[in-house]
């Protein structure tokens, strides 16, 4: 399910939908244009092996037609869709950098790749095939990231089946548009949850919000205590503020999965796949089928 707006960014737009002579007065001069075409095609060089290789090349050869260069401080994200003109737009904003020269090479091939894939992914159903993945990739992230400070890891290990059925989910109607009910017995095969441990109430929630995940995990004494401002603060220093929107749309879950497969990059972190690397890898595959 694609997200309109982004809740964990204050409702900031997911795509955007601007005339392209509006688009215009936000682009970038034509050497920031040079610069990053030319950071592009020098990182390319030596990313030949790379499996997205031949997508950013056939951008290169296109000389990037699908893509606007812009700085829109006012949006917080580095790069997006507009629907109206059908092309990415890369967003030198919130890199926070003054001219293109002063990024990395690396990160501007790093925001193309996120920006074809991001673009691709919107255009593209879900793939439902790696949904069951995806859910017990982002529950294993919630685990690496509080199950210490919630005492999962200790005295309270149990809560563990409760914490990836919740998830599971929130992932199903979230990210793959499942009617809810239909979500609650699917996800009773992905968390391996007893259905004596659903002892807390789920239809009052809308796990089509990221919002309302947050506030179950809490109120069904999961993770006591969780909220909008913890969460956001807790993996925005553990993923980057600008990346933690992976937690609530599936374009962009997908985007920086396939991003972050470029090694030091500073744009998408790379240390998302130390997660579990058998289901990031898996994940990766299998997104590729809407690339």
């Amino acid at each position: 399910m694609l997200k309109e707006k982004l809740a964990l960014l204050g409702n900031a737009e997911n795509l955007i939908s601007v005339p392209q002579n509006l688009i215009e007065t936000h682009l970038v001069d034509s050497d920031d244009l040079l610069a990053f075409k030319n950071s592009v095609i020098l990182f390319s060089r030596k990313a030949k092996n790379h499996f997205l290789f031949p997508y950013v090349e056939k951008h290169i050869k296109s000389d990037f037609v699908r893509f606007d260069i812009a700085r829109i401080p006012k949006y917080p994200l580095p790069a997006t869709f507009n629907n109206y003109t059908k092309k990415v737009v890369i967003n030198i904003s919130p890199l926070g950098k003054r001219r293109v020269t002063s990024i990395e090479p690396r990160d501007m091939y790093t925001l193309l790749v996120y920006g074809h894939c991001f673009a691709n992914l919107v255009l593209s159903p879900p793939i439902h095939s790696i949904d069951e993945e995806i859910a017990d990739f982002i529950s294993a992230i919630f685990l690496k990231i509080f199950a210490k400070k919630f005492g999962l890891s200790g005295a309270f290990f149990n809560l563990i089946p409760s914490l990836r059925y919740i998830i599971s989910v929130y992932v199903y109607v979230s990210f793959f548009n499942i009617e809810q009910q239909q979500a609650y017995k699917k996800a009773i095969k992905t968390s391996k949850i007893d259905t004596s441990q659903i002892n807390f109430e789920l239809d009052s929630y809308d796990f089509s919000k990221i919002g309302d995940l947050i506030k179950c995990l809490d109120r069904s004494g999961t993770l006591p205590g969780l909220n909008a401002y913890t969460f956001v603060g807790t993996m925005g220093h553990n993923f980057d503020i600008m990346n933690i929107v992976l937690f609530e749309d599936y374009a962009r879950f997908g985007s920086c999965i396939l991003s972050s497969t470029i090694n030091e990059n500073s744009v998408v972190t790379p240390r998302i796949r130390f997660i579990n690397e058998e289901l990031y890898d898996r994940i990766s595959k299998g997104l590729l089928a809407s690339i």
